[in-house]
Protein backbone atom coordinates (compact mmCIF):
# COMPACT_ATOMS: atom_id res chain seq x y z
CA UNK A 1 0.00 0.00 0.00
CA UNK A 2 1.45 3.55 -0.78
CA UNK A 3 2.34 6.03 1.57
CA UNK A 4 -0.71 8.63 2.47
CA UNK A 5 -0.59 11.84 3.26
CA UNK A 6 -2.44 15.10 5.26
CA UNK A 7 -1.48 18.70 4.36
CA UNK A 8 -3.12 21.14 6.57
CA UNK A 9 -3.09 24.92 4.68
CA UNK A 10 -4.02 28.60 6.40
CA UNK A 11 -2.89 31.64 5.21
CA UNK A 12 -1.58 33.59 2.17
CA UNK A 13 -1.61 32.74 -1.74
CA UNK A 14 1.78 31.81 -1.03
CA UNK A 15 1.08 29.08 1.15
CA UNK A 16 -1.45 27.49 -0.67
CA UNK A 17 0.87 27.97 -3.74
CA UNK A 18 4.09 26.05 -1.23
CA UNK A 19 1.06 23.65 -0.21
CA UNK A 20 0.36 23.25 -3.52
CA UNK A 21 3.58 22.02 -4.97
CA UNK A 22 4.64 19.81 -2.06
CA UNK A 23 1.40 17.57 -2.98
CA UNK A 24 2.45 17.49 -6.48
CA UNK A 25 6.30 16.67 -5.10
CA UNK A 26 4.18 13.73 -3.08
CA UNK A 27 1.79 12.63 -5.84
CA UNK A 28 4.87 12.31 -7.80
CA UNK A 29 6.56 9.92 -5.67
CA UNK A 30 2.99 8.45 -5.75
CA UNK A 31 1.80 9.02 -2.17
CA UNK A 32 -2.14 9.80 -1.98
CA UNK A 33 -3.94 12.48 0.23
CA UNK A 34 -5.88 11.49 2.73
CA UNK A 35 -8.95 13.98 4.45
CA UNK A 36 -7.40 13.55 7.71
CA UNK A 37 -4.34 13.43 10.14
CA UNK A 38 -5.08 9.95 11.98
CA UNK A 39 -5.21 8.51 8.26
CA UNK A 40 -1.92 9.66 7.17
CA UNK A 41 1.61 8.30 7.09
CA UNK A 42 2.82 12.01 7.00
CA UNK A 43 1.34 15.07 8.24
CA UNK A 44 2.34 18.84 7.22
CA UNK A 45 0.76 21.60 8.88
CA UNK A 46 1.78 24.90 6.78
CA UNK A 47 1.12 27.51 8.93
CA UNK A 48 1.13 31.42 8.83
CA UNK A 49 1.98 34.07 11.36
CA UNK A 50 0.07 37.57 9.70
CA UNK A 51 -2.79 36.92 12.14
CA UNK A 52 -3.41 35.48 15.79
CA UNK A 53 -6.23 33.47 14.80
CA UNK A 54 -4.48 31.37 12.11
CA UNK A 55 -1.32 30.66 14.74
CA UNK A 56 -4.60 29.40 16.90
CA UNK A 57 -5.88 27.53 14.58
CA UNK A 58 -2.41 25.50 13.97
CA UNK A 59 -1.53 25.66 17.36
CA UNK A 60 -4.99 23.52 17.97
CA UNK A 61 -4.41 21.27 14.90
CA UNK A 62 -0.94 20.68 16.51
CA UNK A 63 -2.04 19.59 19.68
CA UNK A 64 -4.69 17.02 17.74
CA UNK A 65 -1.52 15.96 15.65
CA UNK A 66 0.32 15.37 18.97
CA UNK A 67 -2.41 12.63 19.96
CA UNK A 68 -2.25 10.98 17.10
CA UNK A 69 1.36 10.94 17.17
CA UNK A 70 1.11 9.46 20.67
CA UNK A 71 -0.81 6.48 19.30
CA UNK A 72 0.68 5.85 16.16
CA UNK A 73 4.84 6.88 16.80
CA UNK A 74 5.79 6.12 13.40
CA UNK A 75 4.02 8.97 12.24
CA UNK A 76 5.87 11.91 10.79
CA UNK A 77 5.09 15.13 11.28
CA UNK A 78 6.15 18.74 9.54
CA UNK A 79 5.48 22.19 10.40
CA UNK A 80 6.26 24.68 7.56
CA UNK A 81 5.71 28.25 6.85
CA UNK A 82 5.80 31.69 8.08
CA UNK A 83 5.84 30.45 11.54
CA UNK A 84 8.46 28.98 11.49
CA UNK A 85 10.89 30.90 10.35
CA UNK A 86 9.92 33.73 13.11
CA UNK A 87 9.59 31.36 15.99
CA UNK A 88 11.60 28.09 15.17
CA UNK A 89 13.01 27.56 18.71
CA UNK A 90 9.80 28.17 20.49
CA UNK A 91 7.81 25.68 18.35
CA UNK A 92 10.61 23.02 18.94
CA UNK A 93 10.30 23.10 22.70
CA UNK A 94 6.46 23.84 22.78
CA UNK A 95 5.99 20.63 20.34
CA UNK A 96 9.26 18.22 20.45
CA UNK A 97 7.21 15.56 18.51
CA UNK A 98 7.42 17.46 15.07
CA UNK A 99 10.33 15.65 13.24
CA UNK A 100 10.93 19.11 10.75
CA UNK A 101 10.42 22.76 10.61
CA UNK A 102 10.82 24.39 7.38
CA UNK A 103 10.29 27.70 6.67
CA UNK A 104 8.14 28.66 3.55
CA UNK A 105 9.21 27.54 -0.12
CA UNK A 106 12.03 24.90 1.63
CA UNK A 107 10.46 21.42 0.94
CA UNK A 108 14.00 19.82 1.25
CA UNK A 109 13.66 18.63 4.16
CA UNK A 110 10.24 17.55 4.43
CA UNK A 111 10.72 15.59 1.01
CA UNK A 112 13.93 13.89 3.30
CA UNK A 113 10.70 12.46 5.86
CA UNK A 114 9.73 10.68 3.07
CA UNK A 115 10.86 7.18 0.77
CA UNK A 116 13.75 9.08 -1.77
CA UNK A 117 12.76 8.28 -5.46
CA UNK A 118 14.83 5.88 -7.46
CA UNK A 119 15.47 8.24 -10.16
CA UNK A 120 15.46 11.99 -10.68
CA UNK A 121 11.48 12.47 -11.68
CA UNK A 122 12.90 16.04 -12.39
CA UNK A 123 10.51 19.15 -11.22
CA UNK A 124 11.43 21.56 -7.95
CA UNK A 125 12.17 18.61 -5.28
CA UNK A 126 14.92 17.08 -6.97
CA UNK A 127 17.16 20.34 -7.95
CA UNK A 128 19.45 18.34 -10.10
CA UNK A 129 17.34 18.47 -13.28
CA UNK A 130 17.83 22.72 -13.08
CA UNK A 131 21.15 24.32 -13.89
CA UNK A 132 22.24 26.90 -11.53
CA UNK A 133 21.63 30.33 -12.26
CA UNK A 134 24.73 31.73 -13.60
CA UNK A 135 25.32 35.45 -15.87
CA UNK A 136 24.92 38.88 -15.12
CA UNK A 137 21.06 38.76 -13.96
CA UNK A 138 21.81 35.51 -11.68
CA UNK A 139 21.67 38.01 -8.12
CA UNK A 140 19.21 39.44 -9.43
CA UNK A 141 15.41 38.86 -7.57
CA UNK A 142 13.83 36.41 -10.12
CA UNK A 143 10.61 39.07 -10.42
CA UNK A 144 13.60 41.62 -11.92
CA UNK A 145 15.36 39.46 -14.04
CA UNK A 146 11.83 38.21 -15.58
CA UNK A 147 10.36 42.34 -16.09
CA UNK A 148 13.97 43.15 -17.34
CA UNK A 149 13.51 39.48 -19.92
CA UNK A 150 9.54 40.87 -20.22
CA UNK A 151 10.59 44.36 -21.33
CA UNK A 152 13.84 43.43 -23.54
CA UNK A 153 11.98 41.15 -25.66
CA UNK A 154 8.62 44.06 -26.16
CA UNK A 155 11.47 46.76 -27.15
CA UNK A 156 12.64 44.24 -29.56
CA UNK A 157 8.79 43.59 -31.20
CA UNK A 158 8.56 46.93 -31.69
CA UNK A 159 8.67 48.67 -35.27
CA UNK A 160 11.79 51.24 -35.97
CA UNK A 161 10.97 54.45 -34.63
CA UNK A 162 11.47 56.25 -38.15
CA UNK A 163 14.71 58.93 -37.93
CA UNK A 164 13.86 61.84 -37.39
CA UNK A 165 14.51 64.19 -40.28
CA UNK A 166 16.30 67.96 -39.29
CA UNK A 167 14.22 70.48 -39.69
CA UNK A 168 13.84 72.53 -42.56
CA UNK A 169 15.18 75.92 -42.95
CA UNK A 170 13.18 78.05 -44.94
CA UNK A 171 15.29 80.83 -46.67
CA UNK A 172 13.87 84.13 -46.32
CA UNK A 173 14.19 86.27 -49.62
Amino acid sequence: MSERYFLWTVGCQMNVADSEKLAAGFTRLGMEAVPEADGADIVVVNTCSVRQHAEDRAYSLLGRVRLVKEERPDLKVAVMGCMVGLRTTELEKRFPFVDVFARPQQFEPIMALVEEPAEDLGGEFWPSTFAVPEGPTHRLRPRRARLRQVLHLLHRSLPPRPRAQPPRRRDRA
